[in-house]
């Protein structure tokens, strides 16, 4: 099947303002009810579309992102890779890499499957009508100079023609694959591209026959004359290549005849190899990429589509009957952004939105998306289930020539920080006035607002409306961006260090930051702490400012704060205990642990009624306290039979705990003289504090802490220091130190504990 490049109709001349407006969008039973979908305009015949959907299944969203393209020759794809086909690159650095050779990237995606060990890509990468790597079995995209695109399995039958040397009689010599790695399935063909050693990559023992340029190209249906300059019989070394050096290879653990083939060449010989398809469509191809499973044909959902499961981020491409291209991603592993979707799911949605064939390139934390908006430079749309962008084998780029038109007169591109926000919200924006080539045209942009004020890119809404409508103007251009006010949200959630908190138990005179969150129709509102009204039940229950900050009084007292947004309103429970527990806390940095751990029952006082928050700790004191603080149940191990020499020094109240501690293999104890000792009236050192709490929370850290004293580290300590540091339950000293031989005092292991506990 052959497609032909479809140009936007005259109608969408119309937008020659970008889209900045929410549409409304068909249902969506492959990913769930409509939420939000935005389009704009980012090159000629390619829009950007990001769209939001609730999944009732899984009471989550999702978050999809795809570009539309219409082959022409303004703007076309091209395939990517870094310094080799095997190096991985960052979507954004290869995007900065064409911006500064000249090109207007207008969006991109990342590309095909990849062997996580070496980078090396699993199918056919094509870049300027070269091959890279090849792949005669799976699938691939590969791409016309006028944008157009054909797909399916190239069967690629690569040959290398030579002369016998014992008959003088041609011979074919059947190349198993180009730039992947070598296996005993046949002869394999490298190149300077192949990785950015610019070596074969390989030292199992084999023949390699090193050969040197002549004339032609290594290309779909072309030619390449190369003369062999050396072989090399049981090479076990990785071979050199330049950039006119080609290398054909061969395992010794693969069949003889290949190996025979190959040292039938000698030095001086001219050899061709060709590249040959059944379908001649592929010699047209500038560039190609490879891609594991095709996901619909004909309009329906392909079998591939079933053969992996589970919901998680995905890339795809899909073909429309008119010729139209969709550049796919839906985000995935992130409750509260993005739950993701299977493969069956994104071919449904696929075919929802017209697509008659569609194939998945690589997902998980591989999937991105980047475009560049009117008036700037490419950047990421999507979020990475990683958290940050991952480096990738290759890439596919929606491109044109820097000043190429767009076909649109320019304007001035508005993106505020969120299009839906509570009423009252400050709300930041971005301004780009643009050029018909879609670069930035400069000059001032003056900001105009329907409804609020706006001041220095930020628009203060009004507390009551229904919407915003932000105008601007620069140098005749102009733009314009809707957002729209909520008043009353569905719901309001009250928060505390980014947790969500449902009740308060605060000592009295003490000071906690309270923050609210607000969504609607499930989808976050923007919101500062500002745009709710925060009320007491008692004033006596202490003072809350406007933004959330709440100190409680002098006396012990129940009450409620209440939040509220329009006729929106949580309220929680706040209890004001007056005092503490003990004589000698008020002052200590650990007052708030080590009352909570009291509470617990965790932690007992002197008999004078302090606590002693400064005192050391000593090895059995700690070993009671954690042994409280993990609940465990006493008749469980006092079978245990103890093998420290000095077991009988443990005083009563921590000899169940130490046994319980020994049988989970937390407490390990000490040789000396041949004997294993437990040293109960030891004080307690910060590397033993830390072994004993990551072993009981069975965690451990495959980093080595950054501490400028890790080397006085016991040999058991970096692992749990790690793992507690990177959780925020201990940390070091000003001057970079940890210090893992001093003392731990009883305040610092109440708020280890705690923190131990809030870990849970």
């Amino acid at each position: 099947m052959k497609f032909f490049p479809r140009k936007l109709c005259s109608l969408m001349l119309a937008f020659a303002i970008i889209l900045s407006l929410p549409i409304v969008a068909s249902a969506s039973p492959a990913l769930g009810d409509d939420l939000d979908e935005r389009t704009l305009i980012v090159g000629r015949s390619t829009s950007w579309t990001s769209s939001r959907f609730w999944s009732n299944s899984q009471s989550d969203l999702r978050a999809e992102n795809y570009v539309t393209y219409s082959p022409s020759t303004a703007v076309t794809p091209i395939v990517t890779y870094g310094e080799s086909i095997t190096s991985r690159t960052k979507l954004t650095t290869m995007a900065a890499q064409l911006e500064a050779e000249g090109y207007r990237v207008v969006a991109g995606i990342n590309g095909d499957f990849y062997n996580t060990a070496n980078g090396v890509p699993l199918g056919l990468v094509v870049t300027e009508g070269v091959i890279r790597s090849g792949s005669s079995y799976y699938y691939a995209l590969g791409f016309m100079p006028d944008g157009e695109i054909i797909f399916g399995t190239p069967n690629l039958i690569t040959t290398v023609h030579a002369t016998d040397a014992l008959t003088g009689e041609p011979m074919g010599i059947a190349v198993q694959d180009i730039n992947k790695d070598r296996t005993d399935k046949g002869v394999y063909l490298y190149t300077y591209d192949f990785n950015a050693k610019h070596t074969t990559g390989t030292t199992a023992v084999g023949t390699d026959v090193v050969l040197s340029y002549v004339e032609g190209s290594l290309s779909v249906g072309g030619t390449v004359t190369l003369q062999v300059e050396e072989v090399l019989i049981d090479n076990g070394t990785a071979v050199h290549l330049t950039e006119d050096t080609f290398v054909l290879s061969a395992n010794n653990s693969s069949p003889a005849l290949y190996r025979e083939l190959l040292q039938q060449l000698t030095a001086g010989d001219l050899v061709t190899v060709s590249v040959r398809s059944e379908d001649e469509r592929w010699n047209e191809v500038d560039y190609a990429v490879g891609t594991l499973y095709q996901l619909v044909e004909d309009g329906e959902v392909h079998k591939d589509a079933s053969l992996v499961s589970g919901s998680a981020p995905r890339t795809a491409v899909g073909i429309k009957r008119n010729g139209d291209i969709l550049f796919y991603t839906i985000d995935g592993r992130q409750s509260g952004h993005s739950v993701g979707a299977t493969y069956t799911m994104v071919a449904k949605r696929l075919i929802e939105l017209g697509c008659e064939t569609a194939f998945a390139m690589d997902g998980g934390g591989s999937t991105g998306i980047l475009v560049s908006l009117p008036g700037e430079t490419a950047s990421l749309q999507n979020k990475p289930s990683d958290g940050y962008e991952r480096a990738v084998t290759n890439q596919i780029f929606l491109v044109a020539e820097e000043g190429t038109s767009m076909g649109y007169g320019g304007g001035v591109y508005i993106r505020p920080e969120s299009y839906h926000v509570l009423a009252g919200a400050d709300v930041s924006f971005r301004t780009s006035p643009y050029n018909s080539d879609f670069s930035p045209a400069g000059g001032k942009v003056t900001v105009k607002a329907s409804a609020g004020e706006v001041e220095d890119n930020i628009l203060h809404t009004p507390l009551s409306g229904s919407k915003v409508t932000l105008s601007a103007s620069a140098n005749g251009l102009s733009g314009m961006a809707e957002i729209h006010l909520i008043t009353s949200p569905d719901n309001i959630t009250l928060r505390q260090d980014g947790k969500k908190i449902e009740t308060l138990i605060i000592g009295s005179g003490e000071a906690v930051q309270l923050d609210a969150t607000a969504v609607n129709n499930h989808l976050p509102l923007l919101a500062q702490n500002s745009c709710f009204t925060w009320e007491l039940s008692d004033e006596l229950l202490g003072t809350i400012d406007e933004n959330g900050l709440f100190t409680a009084g002098s006396r012990s007292l129940k009450g409620v704060i209440t939040v509220s947004a329009g006729n929106s309103s949580v309220e929680l429970p706040v209890e004001v205990k007056n005092g503490d527990y003990f004589t000698d806390i008020a002052d200590s940095f650990a007052r708030k642990y080590i009352n909570s751990l009291y509470e617990r029952g965790v932690v007992t006082g002197k008999d004078d009624g302090s606590f002693a928050p400064n005192d050391p700790v000593t090895r059995q004191q700690f070993a009671a306290m954690l042994y409280r603080a993990l609940e465990l149940n006493d008749a469980d191990y006092e079978d245990i039979e103890l093998p420290f020499a000095d077991k009988d020094g443990l005083r009563s109240y921590s000899l169940t705990p130490v046994k319980a501690l020994y049988s989970m293999g937390i407490i390990n104890g000490s040789s000396s003289g041949g004997k294993l000792y437990v040293s109960p009236y030891e004080s307690l050192s910060r590397a033993q504090a830390c072994a004993f709490v990551a072993r009981a929370m069975g965690i451990a850290s495959e980093e080595i802490p950054d501490y400028t004293d890790i080397d006085n580290f016991p040999s058991y300590a970096p692992s749990c220091v790690g793992a507690l540091s990177e959780l925020g339950i201990i940390g070091g000293y000003d001057d970079g130190s940890f210090r893992p031989r001093n003392n731990m005092t009883r305040a610092q292991v109440c708020k280890v504990l705690y923190l131990m506990l809030e870990n849970q």
